[in-house]
């Protein structure tokens, strides 16, 4: 009899557990279609930050004090928990101060409307986008995205 109960109970838990993902539901656009999951860094209109550098132009003969700037869109804030760190991608005609930049370091100064990144730099002629791959977070008021990894490219050109 107690072999029953016990038998009886499992099931419950095991009925309950495929009730769970069941109601998982796939989001929907405004129009209550299914939408397609996709990074939404990929796609150039669904971009979610932008990206600058002061100056953009550079000095191909000297060391240049840079500004990097990453800015979440409206609607959305720089993620202030979330660890920020970027690192710079090794490129043929570049060279750096550092190899890579973090909050925790203090060497990226983050607040609600976006991160920046002070770097010193050397280009060679014709150089052209400093490449950064960075992890970092930007919310809404309900949800938040994470970017792990991500491929960042910074408008940066020689005089």
């Amino acid at each position: 009899m107690r072999w029953m109960m016990v038998v009886g109970s499992l099931a419950f838990v095991w009925s309950c557990q495929g009730q769970a993902g069941e109601k998982d539901e796939k989001p929907k656009d405004e129009a209550g279609a299914v939408a397609k999951a996709e990074n939404p860094a990929e796609s150039a209109e669904k971009k979610l930050y932008t990206v600058a550098s002061v100056p953009e132009a550079l000095d191909p003969a000297s060391e240049n004090a840079i500004l990097v700037q990453l800015k979440p869109v409206p609607g959305y804030h720089w993620n202030l928990e979330y660890p920020t760190s970027f690192k710079v991608t090794t490129k043929a005609g570049l060279s750096t101060d550092k190899p890579a930049y973090s909050v925790a370091e203090e060497s990226i100064t983050a607040t609600d409307g976006g991160a920046d990144i002070p770097m010193k730099v050397r280009v060679e002629k014709g150089f052209e986008g400093l490449e950064l791959t960075g992890n970092f977070s930007l919310c809404q008021d309900d949800s938040c995205k994470l970017f792990r990894n991500e491929k960042v490219v910074v408008p940066l050109s020689t005089k």
